[in-house]
């Protein structure tokens, strides 16, 4: 049985799982760790500048309120994540590079793939509450992620 499955038979209703079909693109299939919360408008730079910076084993969760037809995590940002200790990424948007994120040791579970990238609009947050498809997640709620799905766990 897989992370996922696993959690959601001993943890109950206590596991909370969202409503949206996510991909994995990344080689590694499962991860988890705390959250890290940021909610992107438009432009992508802040969650550049947050995959530089040590993840010291988290997850970060995005949430984008600008169109889908924009990818906000690309090549790039899968290199950064992979050399900065993140444990992995969801994200309910698109991604881009996807053969190049593909072949990274990395977890990268998005909606889908989008080719055009947006450098516009306004800057992102990082946030302590957000929205992610139907579900309320705080910052360093545990999430864990594999090919089952994404799975919440209250702090």
């Amino acid at each position: 049985m897989g992370l996922t499955a696993d959690i959601c038979d001993s943890h109950g209703t206590k596991a909370q799982t969202p409503d949206v079909a996510l991909r994995h693109f990344g080689a590694k299939r499962e991860a988890h760790g705390p959250a890290l919360l940021i909610r992107l408008a438009g432009r992508d730079s802040l969650l550049s500048q947050t995959l530089a910076t040590p993840g010291e084993g988290r997850m970060i969760v995005v949430t984008v309120d600008s169109s889908t037809d924009t990818a906000v995590f690309g090549a790039g940002m899968a290199a950064a994540l992979a050399a900065n200790g993140w444990a992995g990424i969801v994200i309910d948007g698109a991604v881009r590079d996807v053969s190049d994120i593909a072949e990274q040791q990395i977890c990268v579970a998005a909606k889908r793939a989008w080719p055009r990238i947006s450098r516009d609009g306004e800057a992102g947050a990082l946030v302590d509450e957000m929205r992610f498809a139907d579900l309320t997640i705080r910052s360093g709620d545990y999430v864990y992620c594999d090919g089952d799905g994404v799975v919440i766990l209250a702090a």
